[in-house]
């Protein structure tokens, strides 16, 4: 099995403890993915995690209902937590998240997530023409979420045009600019 390593590196404007309290939080999970996924923590709501807790969440990835169970390795409030998956989707799942400290008001947050798929060559096949692109664009949420709700003028994304003007043909007279 190919164990995969994402790192992610993201500022937040707001004190170690903040930070820490807010991401350690088992609910956090469920405002950080996309509400299609409705990603839920199943069971007894906790504020707050230390080692040995075990999370249950309940998930759809590409509307394949999945169940996650995930056990909190080790904390070191409000510095670091490392979770690792004991049953669900991946062959192997670790997330470690750290908390540095920039100054009073802001906050370095460093993810580490190392995963593996399951199912051989077949898996590797999937990973590759499908879940590769949506991990990515889970990641590319998550630091948009972030962004959103820990600033308060928070930076907006790229606006895309959804539905481009076709091209012209020679010959063919030039559309009006319209005024909104």
């Amino acid at each position: 099995m190919k164990v995969r390593v994402v790192k992610r590196t993201q500022t937040v404007p707001r004190p170690i403890e903040e930070a820490f309290k807010f991401f350690s939080n088992p609910g956090c999970v469920e405002v950080l993915t996309p509400s299609a996924m409705r990603f839920r923590l199943v069971g007894e709501r906790l504020d707050s995690i230390q080692p040995g807790t075990v999370l249950n969440y309940r998930f759809y990835f590409f509307r394949i209902p999945l169940r996650w169970r995930i056990k909190i390795e080790s904390v070191d409030a409000p510095n670091s937590f490392v979770n690792a998956q004991q049953k669900g989707p991946f062959a192997r799942w670790k997330h470690s998240q750290t908390f540095i400290a920039n100054g009073t008001k802001s906050t370095e947050v460093r993810d580490r997530f190392e995963f593996g798929v399951r199912f051989g060559r077949a898996g590797e096949f999937v990973y590759q023409t499908f879940v590769k692109a949506k991990i990515r664009q889970l990641f590319a949420f998550r630091a948009n979420e972030i962004d959103m709700l820990m600033h308060s003028n928070p930076p907006r994304p790229a606006r895309v045009q959804p539905n481009p003007e076709p091209p012209r043909h020679s010959g063919e007279p030039a559309s009006k600019p319209t005024r909104q």
